[in-house]
């Protein structure tokens, strides 16, 4: 998120984070500039993904599919 303020009336706090399907905060970052970093559990989240009711329906307009990352040497 963005953090700082913007122009004379607009402050922004960050607090970016990264949330499971379930709504559960997997990572949070500070306030101010910063990371949030979480480790993902690919099997865990297919499988809520294939429990959740909601996303039968989706169009797939905003959503968008995460890759696992390559192995580093």
């Amino acid at each position: 998120g963005q953090h700082g303020r913007h122009g004379k009336t607009l402050h922004t706090f960050g607090r970016s984070m990264i949330i499971d399907p379930w709504g559960t905060v997997l990572a949070t970052a500070a306030d101010g500039p910063g990371i949030a970093l979480a480790e993902l559990d690919f099997e865990r989240m297919a499988s809520i993904r294939r429990h959740l009711p909601s996303l039968a329906s989706r169009t797939g307009v905003a959503g968008f599919t995460v890759a696992e990352r390559p192995a580093v040497d």
